[in-house]
C-alpha cells in the first residue's frame, strides 16, 4: 500500500498553518491596543507599565466577541472562538497563579507559546511523512483533468488536489504502470464525499479518515492493485 502526498496538498496545509498563525499574531496584537487604549487612554508610552488583573476579562470577551461578529466566514469565526479559548485560559492560569502580571509579559509568553506550537506542527508534518514512507508528488494538474473535477466537485479548494489525483492515475506523472484507484481520504463532507459516487468513475474513492484503509485493502483483495 503507498502512501501519497500531492504537492497542492502539502502546499495548502502549509498555507492553512501559517495562515492561523498569522491571524492568532493579529488578534493578541489587537487586544494589547485594545487593552492599552482603555487603560491609557491611547498613551502608548504607558504600555509597559500596565498590569493585568482579573477585571480585565470583560475587556477580553468584548474584544474577541467584536471580533467573531466582524468574521465574514465560519472558518475565521471557528478560528477566533479557539484563540479566545486559548486566551482565556491562560490568562485564568495566569491569575490563579500570580494574581497579575504585565501585560507585555503576558503577551509574550502566549507569543512564545504559539511560537512552539507552529515549529512543532511543521516538524511533526515532516516527520510523519518520513516515518510513513510518504511519497510527496510535484503535481501540476493538467487543464483535462481540472475540466473533469470541475463538472463533478464545485469547492475551488478541492478541485487541485482532485485533478492532480486524476493525472497521477493515468501514469503519466510517474512514469511507471497506472495505479489502477486512489484512495482520497477527507474530512470534506459538504464537496468531495457528497460526491464519492460520482468520482469512482475516475477510480478516485473518496473516504473519512476513519474507513480510508479498510477501503483500500478491500480493493485490493478485490484483485486491483
Amino acid at each position: 500500500m503507498k502512501l501519497h502526498l500531492t504537492s497542492s496538498v502539502e502546499s495548502v496545509f502549509d498555507y492553512k498553518v501559517t495562515e492561523a498563525n498569522n491571524l492568532i499574531g493579529i488578534l493578541l496584537r489587537g487586544l494589547v491596543i485594545r487593552v492599552s487604549t482603555v487603560r491609557t487612554g491611547a498613551q502608548d508610552q504607558l504600555l509597559e507599565k500596565i498590569t493585568l488583573t482579573e477585571t480585565d476579562k470583560s475587556l477580553i470577551r468584548a474584544f474577541f466577541g467584536e471580533k467573531y461578529a466582524a468574521a465574514k466566514t465560519e472558518l475565521k469565526r471557528v478560528r477566533i472562538k479557539a484563540v479566545e479559548a486559548w486566551v482565556v485560559k491562560r490568562f485564568e492560569d495566569m491569575i490563579q497563579a500570580v494574581g497579575s502580571m504585565s501585560l507585555i509579559a503576558f503577551t509574550k509568553s502566549m507569543l512564545m507559546e504559539n511560537q512552539d506550537v507552529y515549529d512543532k506542527i511543521s516538524l511533526d508534518k515532516n516527520s510523519v511523512i518520513k516515518e510513513l514512507g510518504v511519497e510527496v508528488l510535484p503535481i501540476q494538474p493538467s487543464a483535462t483533468a481540472t475540466t473533469a473535477i470541475n463538472g463533478i466537485v464545485s469547492d475551488p479548494e478541492d478541485v487541485p488536489h482532485l485533478a492532480s489525483l486524476v493525472d497521477y492515475l493515468s501514469g503519466k506523472v510517474t512514469g511507471q504502470v497506472a495505479p489502477n484507484f486512489a484512495v482520497y481520504v477527507t474530512t470534506d463532507y459538504g464537496h468531495v464525499l457528497a460526491a464519492k459516487d460520482q468520482l469512482k468513475p475516475l477510480k478516485i474513492y473518496a473516504e473519512e479518515p476513519i474507513w480510508g484503509i479498510d477501503t483500500c485493502k478491500t480493493l485490493m483483495n478485490d484483485g486491483t492493485p
